[in-house]
């Protein structure tokens, strides 16, 4: 029952919250009587729902973490917007997110069919792991292994694709 409860509440309080976004109160206003901070909450409904938010919109700079960026680029792949999701996670990637980077490798690999691009990006990670002053011996090792490991399969997948096209 009380699980229940919350559910239902949470529920109305966001509905409470869609009224406010809907009379697209001012700032003040949002600030003022409602006490909510009006650029989070107005970030926080754009990353809710992503159906129709322009890319160019979550990547303006200072608008969201790095996590909030993963888990929109994440909710962009679902609602099949792989591009976009590429596009996230690659600025993400170049802002030092190796996890970025072999989510984008992956998509590539998964969804877009390309891995040329998945080995591309597997190779820029290697060498930011190789170049990583700050990362112990043995976890780089750890890192290296890994990521050699899926470079050399997208490597053979090339080359025996290459070799069954002529």
């Amino acid at each position: 029952y009380h699980n229940a409860m919350d559910v239902v509440s949470l529920s109305a309080f966001m509905l409470r919250l869609s009224e406010l976004a809907g009379d697209m109160c001012a700032d003040e206003v949002l600030e003022k009587r409602y006490g909510l901070d009006a650029f989070a909450y107005r970030n926080a409904l754009a990353l809710s729902d992503l159906s129709e938010i322009e890319t160019g919109f979550i990547l303006e700079p200072g608008r969201y973490t790095e996590s909030e960026l993963l888990r929109a680029a994440q909710r962009l792949s679902r609602l099949e917007r792989v591009d976009d999701a590429l596009c996230v996670l690659e600025r993400v990637f170049e802002m030092g997110s190796l996890s970025a980077g072999e989510k984008a490798a992956s998509l590539y690999l998964r969804k877009k069919k390309q891995p040329a691009d998945a080995l591309a990006i597997y190779q820029k990670i290697e060498t930011a792991i190789q170049e990583d002053a700050a990362m112990g011996e043995w976890s780089k090792a750890q890192k290296l292994d890994k990521i050699g490991a899926k470079v050399r399969s997208i490597e053979k997948k090339i080359g025996g694709n290459h070799v069954k096209s002529r």
